[in-house]
């Protein structure tokens, strides 16, 4: 755990599978919080330290994008990198158990994964509020949690 300046770093364990050690992450600053999953599939440990957080970001898996566009010559390979991960009505469960200001969705698998593939999937377990992480994406947490788009300013 780091604890320092008023933020607090707090590591937990999640289930990646054979992958091991795998974790998420928690991060607490001045009453508000963030939840990263890191890789992992459906997770009770990722619930509990998710509980009362603004924001869950989650990673995802498309089984039907995955299956379609994998590399992978081997169905069973691709079923188990599948299992390894979470698939968007999974995260809807996780999600409606959470209860975030928040849900976002990263380290999406595979990254040709559009929000149509993840969103409606979703939307079978979850009603909340959620969207689909991209480069740049800002969040602010506050009264309100906010979506924008960092401005990137020019090299000097």
């Amino acid at each position: 755990m780091f604890d320092r300046a008023g933020v607090k770093v707090t590591a937990f364990a999640v289930d990646h599978g054979p992958v091991a050690p795998a974790y998420g992450y928690r991060v607490d600053y001045a009453g508000h919080s963030v939840v990263i999953s890191g890789d992992t599939r459906p997770s009770d440990a990722l619930v509990r330290a998710a509980a009362r957080t603004d924001v869950l970001v989650h990673e995802v898996i498309s089984p039907e994008v995955e299956r379609r566009m994998s590399r992978i010559p081997d169905p069973e390979q691709t079923a188990r990198v599948i299992a390894h991960h979470t698939t968007p009505e999974e995260a809807g469960r996780i999600f409606a158990r959470v209860e975030p200001r928040l849900a976002v969705y990263s380290h999406i698998v595979p990254s040709p994964a559009k929000p149509e593939d993840l969103l409606p999937p979703t939307r079978k377990t979850y009603q909340g509020r959620v969207v689909v992480g991209f480069d740049l994406m800002l969040i602010t947490i506050g009264e309100e949690v906010t979506v924008g788009r960092r401005e990137v300013l020019p090299d000097r």
